[in-house]
């Protein structure tokens, strides 16, 4: 009986010490393949697919046994964009727009202060988990992704999962070198589904193809306040030629390259016309997260501007 019983607890204490060398081992025990496009560097698990990627997006992947994706996006900001305390949006300290924060910490990858939160997100009755890690260098901002398929939370954040050891080993391995990088005036884009339209967002100009322009004067997503942006109505794409064709509760949706996040907004009025908007310019008050459409009115005269007001409903991944 005593035999036995020392042979239980040497069993047992073998186990254990297997085990804490299991756990302590990390990203060491991962396969891994190595990932270098000239501008980032890190290592990430061999058997992770590379996917496509969209605008700001440099590389993603998918693990094929989880359903987990990863994607490292670059975006230079305008000038006058500022990010929330530790890359944290107001916003997502409540579970009103579906994002919730969860956790949120400074860590040290490769000699550089970096950021990361974790976030919950509620969509169509479906909830999954971010893991998000941001780093500024190059005059940039870095972003490291990661996104579970719903119910993979474990997956994607046990002290004990292989997944989050594979996660790990991308973040720990992360470089970037030192560039040069081209300033660019586009941030995102804005579309309107009930017109299939889409149009790129710019610090800079209204004066520009294809895209609309931000006001210096309102605030970015991710922030309490109103989001404004200006588009001619019959010059450059006329990008906002139809906005007085909207309707109460229709969609319109923001992709941000700089928080790499999806904002959708409701119509909640249309058809507002500020006359003396030339001498009393239009304003974009704080707090309430909204967003105001602004063209030329009448059209083809700059009269008035006419204006579209719409409330952020939700938050989400960020679309490609």
């Amino acid at each position: 009986m005593k035999d036995y019983y020392y042979g239980f607890i040497g069993a047992l204490v073998l186990s254990i010490i297997v085990v804490a060398i299991s756990l302590s081992s990390g990203s060491a025990s991962v396969e891994k393949t190595h990932f270098d496009n000239g501008e980032i560097s890190f290592d990430y698990p061999s058997q992770w697919q590379q996917i496509n990627v969209y605008e700001s997006q440099l590389v993603a992947f998918e693990d094929p046994k989880s359903g987990i994706k990863l994607t490292v996006s670059r975006q230079v900001p305008p000038k006058d964009w500022t990010h929330g305390e530790n890359f944290t949006s107001s916003l997502s300290k409540s579970a009103d727009f579906g994002l919730k924060l969860l956790a949120q910490e400074k860590i040290n990858i490769n000699g550089n202060d970096a950021y990361q939160n974790t976030y919950e997100l509620k969509s169509n009755n479906t909830t999954t988990h971010s893991r998000v890690v941001w780093l500024e260098k190059n005059g940039a901002i870095y972003s490291i992704i990661t996104t579970s398929p719903p119910g993979g939370w474990k997956d994607l954040l046990g002290t004990q999962s292989i997944t989050k050891k594979e996660i790990d080993l991308v973040i720990e391995s992360f470089a970037v070198y030192n560039l040069t990088l081209p300033s660019t005036a586009v941030w995102g884009e804005i579309s309107i589904p009930s017109q299939n339209l889409t149009w790129k967002t710019r610090s800079d100009t209204v004066n520009a193809e294809n895209s609309v322009y931000h006001y210096p004067t309102s605030v970015y997503p991710g922030f309490n306040g109103t989001i404004g942006f200006l588009g001619h109505h019959t010059m450059y794409s006329a990008p906002f030629a139809r906005i007085d064709q909207l309707k109460n509760d229709d969609q319109l949706i923001i992709n941000d390259y700089l928080t790499q996040k999806t904002y959708t907004y409701q119509v909640t009025s249309v058809g507002d016309i500020k006359w003396d908007y030339k001498t009393n310019p239009i304003q974009f008050p704080l707090g309430s997260p909204d967003l105001t459409l602004v063209t030329c009115w009448p059209p083809g005269s700059d009269q008035g501007a006419f204006m579209v007001h719409a409330h952020l409903k939700s938050i989400g991944p960020f679309k490609n």
